[in-house]
């Protein structure tokens, strides 16, 4: 299989921290119409760190909604995707960093994927549609990039 051969779909939570992914994956899988995906790959967090949520607590939301995903999807491979600099609060970018090397960590102890995007968006604001989101360029070069990690061991 290449990565062509993988079917993509994204689901988007505008606005959604950690808790509120959280809720709303309960939600979708709840769903009888909901098929189960072979691979999530996570992004979620910068709303977590532009609200002021500490390092501690964002672990520990993190942690709760991987769980609550093997629990439900036993069967699907989780990839955590680093949190992304964000360019207007230059203050966060070590809290992001030292958020990260847990996550990193987190799913090295747990067998999980994790795509580290740091050197990727660091001092790239052309791929950023304003200074925290990023535009369908990016995006769509991301989505490729993603599908080949999914096909990776």
């Amino acid at each position: 299989m290449t990565s062509e051969n993988i079917s993509t779909k994204i689901k988007t939570f505008v606005g959604a921290n950690i808790k509120t992914l959280d809720s709303s994956i309960k939600e979708l899988l709840q769903s009888d119409t909901i098929e189960v995906p072979d691979a999530i790959i996570l992004h979620v967090g910068i709303n977590n760190v532009s609200e002021g949520q500490d390092h501690a607590s964002i672990i520990n939301d993190y942690t709760n909604l991987i769980q609550l995903l093997k629990t439900k999807l036993s069967r699907t491979k989780i990839i955590m995707s680093s949190i992304l600099p964000m360019k207007n609060i230059k203050l966060t970018a070590s809290k992001i960093g030292e958020i990260n090397k847990s996550l990193l960590k987190y799913c090295e102890q747990n067998g999980h994927g994790f795509i580290d995007n740091t050197d990727q968006f660091q001092n790239s604001k052309h791929l950023y549609h304003d200074e925290v989101h990023l535009n369908m360029r990016c995006c769509h070069s991301w989505n490729q990039h993603e599908k080949s990690l999914i096909l990776s061991p």
